[in-house]
Order: C-alpha cells, then structure tokens, then sequence
C-alpha cells in the first residue's frame, strides 16, 4: 500500500516481549509423519532464532530513529534499505524451512523460532502473504502457529486487498501528522467478542499503545 505504514502487533510488540516434507504439506501446513532428530530440532531452532534477531535487529532502531530525524529523513531510508534487505534474506531461508518441514510448532523449535515462521511472512509482500496465508490457518488448526499471530495475517491481507480487517490488528501512521489511526474493521461492535475467542486484549488496550481512542 503506497504513501501508508502499515503496522501490526507483530511490528511492535517485539519491543515488549517482542508449522511438514510431503507433497501436501503446503496444503495442511503440518506433516503428520514428521520426526525430527534433536539433533535436527536444535539445528533449526538456531537457524530460526537467528532469523528472529536479524527480522527484529532494524525494527527496534525504526520508531526511535522516525522520531529523531523524520519518516523520509536519510536516516530512516538508509535503515528501511537495511531492513528490507535483511528480510528478503530470511525470507529466503523460512521459504526454504517450510518447504522441507511444514510450519514447525513452538514444541519443535521453540517459542521464538515459531514467532520466526510468522513475523518474516508478516514483513514479505503482498503476494508472499497471501500464499502463506492458507499454510497458515491450516498449522493454526493444528496447533503449530499461534491463533492470534493468524490473526494479525488475516488482517494484514484483508487490508492490503482492499477489505476491512476482522481483529483490528492494523494501524496505519499519517505521514503528515505522524498520528497513528486504525484500518477499518468490519463489523466494528462484535470485534472485542472476536479478539476475545483468540485470547486477545480488548481492542481499546490495544490502540492505546498508539495513543489511538477507540471509539465506537
């Protein structure tokens, strides 16, 4: 979406605390069969850890560095040059991980390793999140992703496909103001009952992160 930063709980909540090979696998996003060595667990959930680090390494400096010196400041295009360039690499290897394993569940390579999986397809394009999306919902089924991050995808497709999003994870910043202010969201009265069945805080709590006021 052009001229918009588009944000979701992904993005920001790093800052606070921040699913497998068949030929279905893409289909089911989980591998019924699948049996990993420890050895091998180990070996991803490093690979993975590392992904996490580098998707988060930029981001930290992204709000900081916005307020200091400007969103098209030379600053901020030299750091969204290094962030984009680190995620078209881990992109690489998540791809490539999915392909052999199915999206492996925090059990297989720990709660940071699974975030991996999300926050790289959450910080591809367009069209990567749309092909993930449906892996997606089916590991969620599973048990191998998060509900919630699911959530976040759904929204951020939803969005970038010109559709209200259903939870109410998408925040959009005004470039003139630098106010932030949330995407439409269908069904605006039945979202906390939504955001609720996956465990997620009331969509008030949630926007005021962004000094948002929900009103409803």
């Amino acid at each position: 979406m052009k001229n918009i930063n588009l944000i979701s709980i992904s993005i920001i909540s790093f800052f606070i605390v921040l699913g497998i090979a068949c030929q279905d696998q893409s289909k089911t996003g989980k591998k019924s069969d699948i049996a990993l060595s420890e050895k091998k667990k180990q070996e991803l959930t490093k690979i993975l850890n590392d992904v996490y680090q580098k998707d988060q390494e930029y981001r930290q400096l992204y709000y900081s560095t916005t307020e200091k010196y400007g969103i098209r400041s030379a600053q901020m295009k030299e750091l969204s040059s290094k962030m984009n360039k680190a995620d078209a690499l881990n992109l690489i290897v998540v791809k490539d991980i999915i392909k052999k394993y199915g999206w492996l569940s925090d059990k297989m390579v720990g709660a940071t390793g699974n975030s991996a999986l999300f926050l790289v397809i959450q910080h591809s394009s367009e069209k990567d999140q749309e092909h993930f999306l449906p892996m997606m919902r089916k590991a969620a089924q599973n048990g191998a992703a998060s509900k919630q991050d699911l959530a976040k995808l759904e929204d951020r497709v939803a969005i970038d496909q010109g559709h209200k999003q259903t939870y109410g994870t998408q925040v959009g910043m005004d470039e003139k103001s630098g106010k932030y202010y949330v995407f439409p969201i269908e069904n605006p009265k039945e979202v906390d009952k939504r955001r609720a069945a996956l465990g997620m805080i009331p969509i008030a709590a949630y926007l005021s992160q962004w000094q948002i006021e929900w009103e409803n």
